[in-house]
């Protein structure tokens, strides 16, 4: 969200816009003296282990307060299958995605009651990634899962810096052929799963990253680096949501065509999909290792069949237009 906000930052909603040069001269702070550093190092050794203990202290109230409401609220876990992808990442990936009129999942929305484009975007990826599976002859007889990050931030919050995410796993139902049911047992889950996620505080988690010592965190991460690819399933991929800017944005008059990136892979996670819009586009950005998906191009072939087939679509290919067809640069 916070690179959104950079794009939109840097372009201009006018082809003929002109910025005005500033006229303030930022100047950096001081760098601190050896013995500033050697002092602020001796304060933080004596206050860390303080501020663990009001932490514990602050949350554990409220923990225990949640904590029947939670339960109530857990959606029933799904079981954890192993694909292809969930193996060892080599340092060779490969990327590829789709782009179509947004109105295509709004049509798809609307033949689900109480469905949103997320519970849509989901069932596309599902979709494809049944697709493709079942076509090697690997599809799994139990649902695929996908890490879904989402924003734990306040209204109140959105200029306050820092990561406030907390991450869902969610069914993607790969189990049912019918795409529009897939669309509404995928709204029941993720709806079930969003209850059992609130009063999740990424700052608090961020205020136990900070009291911890920074070599414990990095003998954690570094474990669970070389243990990621065998450890037990926490799901089959990665599908991220950040919506883009809704009106078109220029550059030095130049329209931007469109929006897409690469998505970090972890061992044991070797398939992610970034979905976004951005004005009347939406887009599936797809990033593999290439050795756990050789052939993106069948892949991305499977998500445009898939987009095909999903509910609604009869109405809404009248609208249909080639990506890049306006003739402007891309981004």
């Amino acid at each position: 969200m916070a690179g959104t906000q950079i794009i939109t930052a840097l372009h201009d909603e006018r082809p003929d816009s002109r910025r005005s040069i500033p006229t303030d001269r930022w100047q950096p702070e001081p760098a601190p003296a050896p013995a500033q550093l050697l002092l602020r190092a001796t304060v933080h050794g004596f206050t860390r282990p303080l501020n663990a203990a009001r932490l514990v202290v602050r949350n554990s109230r409220d923990i225990v307060r949640e904590m029947p409401g939670r339960r109530r609220a857990r959606p029933a876990r799904t079981p954890r299958v192993r694909t292809r992808f969930n193996g060892t990442v080599t340092p060779h990936k490969t990327f590829d995605g789709i782009r179509f009129p947004i109105e295509r999942l709004k049509a798809a929305k609307g033949e689900v009651p109480g469905a949103t484009l997320n519970d849509v975007a989901l069932a596309l990826v599902g979709g494809t990634m049944r697709r493709y599976l079942d076509a090697k002859g690997e599809l799994p007889t139990q649902s695929l899962t996908a890490s879904v990050p989402i924003s734990t931030r306040r209204p109140d919050q959105i200029d306050a810096g820092g990561n406030q995410v907390a991450t869902m796993v969610a069914s993607m139902h790969t189990d049912i052929a019918d795409p529009k049911e897939r669309i509404a047992a995928i709204h029941e889950s993720t709806a079930a799963s969003k209850a059992a996620q609130q009063g999740v505080a990424a700052s608090t988690l961020r205020d136990v990253a900070e009291t911890m010592p920074g070599a414990l965190l990095g003998i954690a991460m570094r474990a669970g680096t070389v243990f990621a690819a065998n450890a037990p399933v926490i799901s089959n991929t990665l599908v991220t949501n950040v919506p883009g800017p809704r009106v078109p944005l220029y550059l030095s008059g130049a329209r931007l065509d469109w929006i897409t990136g690469c998505t970090p892979l972890l061992d044991g996670m070797g398939l992610a999909h970034s979905v976004s819009s951005y004005a009347d586009d939406f887009t599936v950005n797809i990033t593999a290792c290439r050795e756990l998906l050789p052939d993106i191009d069948f892949y991305t072939e499977c998500a445009r069949q898939t987009l095909g087939g999903l509910p609604g679509q009869a109405a809404s290919r009248t609208s249909r237009r080639r990506p890049g067809a306006s003739g402007a640069s891309g981004a």
